[in-house]
């Protein structure tokens, strides 16, 4: 067999098989096998937090009107002088919003610490290939955007070139990638839940709501539009539905319980010191009960599920009173430890000094 078609014939399997494994002869003893195998997965945890930070700072440089009106006269000007102005100020843009290597290079500090990979730290193979297919397709299809950069409406004829397909090939198999680690995490994270009890109480499944783009029109301060999209890249990078179901099967099939709350619950609303449901913004991740108390939001309404009544369907009260003093300092425990770490948890509010 030549080299040609044994590549042609392992490219074959690896898009067949749901992992890439690695068969080599050694000496090693088992130990430091398994050892191997645990460090591959905390640099695969690791990777994947520096890609979603980074791409999350990538995602708010490009919203802006400027830097893709930069992109755009950089893109269309043949000068070099004129390119060399435009590229000074796209570079200060991305240094102002941290795109940069060195940025990159300063966040893998903290995470390797967090996950204990310092020695050995790798960046995911996971590149951002949407970035090259926007911009053959943009040169492409010159005709079929606006001055600003957005799409015309109405029926239009696209051109792929063929750097484009094979980054469209290339995308479709890191796509296959991720949705396999997606898989193996949830998996992973599913046992660790199922290991530390047997009852396991959440709120319904709602991720089809989330994805839905908002109906009503708003402006903000400035008398802007605000943007109508909501949660749909989220849920389709994290996917929290496919999480829960696996939740309900794991817990059903081993013998726990699962439970979910009725639609009217309203966890994340009830305050159980003034005995109402109080509506707050979805900004506000710390937020003080009627008797003056701060508590984390997510912490709150878990506590309020782990007071769930099965026989009412509805809050117990009197466990929220009798429970709150000892659950409340196990919260402030963990937000102490949190920051004596100093580990970042998204979304939290939890400010690291």
């Amino acid at each position: 067999m030549i080299d040609g078609e044994y590549k042609k014939i392992l490219k074959q399997y690896h898009k067949l098989s749901d992992r890439h494994i690695l068969v080599a002869e050694t000496d090693m003893p088992y130990s430091d096998v398994l050892k191997i195998v645990v460090l591959s997965d905390k640099i695969r945890k690791a990777g994947n937090e520096l890609v979603g930070l980074m791409r999350k700072n990538y995602d708010q440089l490009f919203r802006t009107k400027r830097y893709r009106k930069l992109l755009s006269l950089y893109g269309n000007t043949g000068d070099k002088a004129k390119r060399k102005i435009l590229a000074n100020q796209l570079n200060k843009m991305q240094k102002s919003y941290n795109v940069t290597w060195d940025h990159c290079r300063k966040s893998m500090i903290p995470i390797g610490k967090k996950y204990g990979v310092d020695a050995v730290f790798a960046l995911t193979k996971a590149e951002d290939i949407w970035r090259g297919m926007d911009r053959s397709k943009r040169a492409s299809n010159p005709q079929n955007y606006n001055d600003d950069g957005t799409v015309k409406k109405g029926c239009k004829t696209w051109k792929y070139s063929n750097h484009y397909k094979k980054l469209r090939a290339r995308h479709a198999e890191l796509c296959r990638i991720n949705a396999v680690n997606r898989k193996l995490a949830i998996n992973e994270d599913v046992n660790h839940l199922r290991s530390l009890g047997d009852v396991f109480v959440t709120e319904p499944k709602n991720t089809s709501k989330l994805m839905k783009r908002a109906m009503e029109t708003t402006k903000n301060d400035k008398g802007r539009f605000n943007r109508k999209k909501r949660f749909g890249k989220s849920i389709k990078n994290r996917c929290p539905g496919g999480f829960q179901s696996n939740v309900e099967k794991k817990f059903k099939a081993t013998g726990g319980t699962y439970i979910e709350v009725p639609n009217n619950y309203r966890a994340s609303q009830y305050d159980h010191t003034a005995d109402d449901y109080i509506k707050k913004k979805l900004s506000d991740r710390f937020f003080k009960l009627r008797d003056g108390t701060e508590v984390q939001r997510d912490w709150y309404s878990s506590f309020l599920l782990y007071c769930y009544d099965p026989m009412t369907h509805d809050i117990d009260k009197n466990k929220c009173n009798a429970k709150f003093e000892e659950q409340y300092n196990r919260e402030k425990a963990l937000i102490t430890w949190i920051n004596a770490n100093k580990l970042k948890i998204l979304n939290s509010g939890i400010k690291i000094a």
